[in-house]
């Protein structure tokens, strides 16, 4: 570099630098969230918060790293506590009568 741009460079104020530095902070930055942008998806089932709850949920859930948990999965039972309720026979009969559903 000549020293007429070297002195130049050194009469910079310095919230020109700083300025410069945070440019450059926020071009890493972005940067690195469209390159990791899947994995910020909320939409995206892949995504960090998603993958770290069923990584922690499956260890909690029975102790083993076999993905028997799924947050998705865990939502749904809270929200529909009966659709695995099994009538009694009496009241299947009962059902399937008003239904016309021969026996």
């Amino acid at each position: 570099m000549s020293t007429a741009a070297a002195k130049a460079i050194d009469k910079l104020p310095g919230g020109v630098w700083l300025a410069l530095g945070a440019a450059v902070g926020v071009l890493v930055v972005v940067g690195a969230a469209r390159k990791h942008a899947a994995k910020l998806n909320p939409a995206n089932p892949d995504n960090l918060v998603y993958s770290g709850v069923n990584a922690v949920g499956d260890k909690l859930d029975d102790g083993q790293d076999n993905n028997s948990f799924s947050l998705g999965a865990w939502i749904y039972d809270v929200l529909h506590p009966y659709d695995n309720f099994e009538l009694s026979p009496q009241w299947q009969n009962v059902i399937n009568q008003k239904q016309g559903i021969a026996e």
